[in-house]
């Protein structure tokens, strides 16, 4: 069906849309043989709280964006490869219900449609793009959903881990500021203005400078180590010790020594000394300083911000630095929750 679909007048219109109006700073989207599937407002968890975000789900990508000046432009652009997106369906959280929480090895979050067949519908068109599109490119199948109820009643839809093949774990979601008062590991530090919250990026909590003053490298996140607590970065260093110990002797080439060092060990310490385990420290064969303002591209393309920023990474408040059509102005915030959602293959 999506053969056809591609190559119709009606759907290189409906691109062209989606491309004219996240405007100059958003990437292309029209490609041959790219097929829009649908399209909707869904509720995205940000960092900052619940926020109305609009969903394009093509068949080989996922992209949304804020809605801007009444859904006449979107800001803010954000595309994940479809081929490794795994999904679970999320008991209901409050006001928040009919929820499912994305997966990726880039990036994980939670979002919400107005109903739950809507939910449903989504779950079911993301779903079967998945399996069409690893089918085409030869890829093994992710593993067969689990539709054990969860808490609430909630069935787990989908697996909660990427396929061994892909070799990459999902992202952990970003728990939301609002959630937390103090940090997450210590439970001493209280945030204020001066104290500011920060995020791990392997587990997601919410932490405090001095419980994340340590990077490893996530290579399904971005190609620069990472800020991570104290507890994640002992782990990782602990688990990065004994591979590099069963490693196979033997002289190694330039090229698979730096693969080793790529997959194994690069860590980056930053903002101070923290005493570590032995296993953490025979893992650090590259030690640097971290540097705040500085920024790079994840392995899937997109602009890995700052660290220490730890800014809302969904942008509409003018914290993402402009990628994206639109001002900085909150202007997606007024717009409604789950308009208009419709499918077309």
């Amino acid at each position: 069906m999506a053969e056809p679909l591609a190559s119709s007048e009606e759907n290189c219109r409906r691109i062209a849309r989606i491309e004219s109006c996240f405007g100059a700073a958003g990437r292309p989207l029209m490609a041959p043989g790219r097929v829009l599937v649908g399209e909707g407002t869904l509720t995205k968890l940000c960092r900052k709280g619940p926020k109305p975000r609009q969903f394009f789900l093509f068949d080989d990508m996922v992209v949304y964006g804020a809605a801007v000046l009444g859904n006449r432009r979107y800001a803010n652009q954000r595309v994940l490869a479809l081929e490794a997106v795994t999904i679970c369906t999320l008991p209901d959280e409050g006001e928040l219900s009919n929820g499912w929480l994305m997966q990726t090895p880039a990036k994980s979050f939670k979002v919400f449609a107005a109903t739950e067949s809507e939910r449903a519908e989504w779950i079911g068109h993301i779903e079967r793009c998945v399996r069409e599109l690893r089918a085409k490119r030869g890829l093994p199948p992710l593993p067969a959903p689990c539709n054990s109820p969860g808490p609430g009643g909630a069935g787990a839809s989908s697996a909660a881990a990427a396929s061994p093949a892909d070799g990459l774990e999902p992202a952990a979601w970003w728990v939301p500021d609002s959630s937390a008062s103090a940090c997450m590991r210590c439970q001493r530090s209280r945030f204020n203005a001066l104290n500011r919250r920060h995020h791990c990026r392997k587990c997601g909590i919410v932490v405090c400078g001095a419980c994340s003053d340590r990077r490893f490298l996530l290579p399904g996140q971005s190609s620069r180590p990472l800020r991570v607590c104290i507890d994640c970065f002992d782990s990782l260093a602990a688990a990065a010790a004994a591979a590099a110990v069963t490693a196979p002797a033997g002289p190694l080439s330039s090229s698979s020594s730096d693969d080793l060092v790529g997959r194994v060990a690069k860590v980056t310490v930053a903002n101070g000394n923290r005493g570590s385990s032995g296993a953490a420290e025979e893992a650090r064969p590259a030690v640097s300083r971290g540097r705040r303002g500085d920024s790079s591209r994840t392995s899937n393309g997109t602009q890995d911000s700052d660290e220490d920023d730890d800014d809302d990474d969904d942008g509409g408040d003018g914290g993402d630095g402009g990628r994206g059509g639109g001002s900085g102005e909150d202007w997606a915030d007024r717009s409604p929750i789950g308009n208009h959602t419709g499918f077309y293959s």
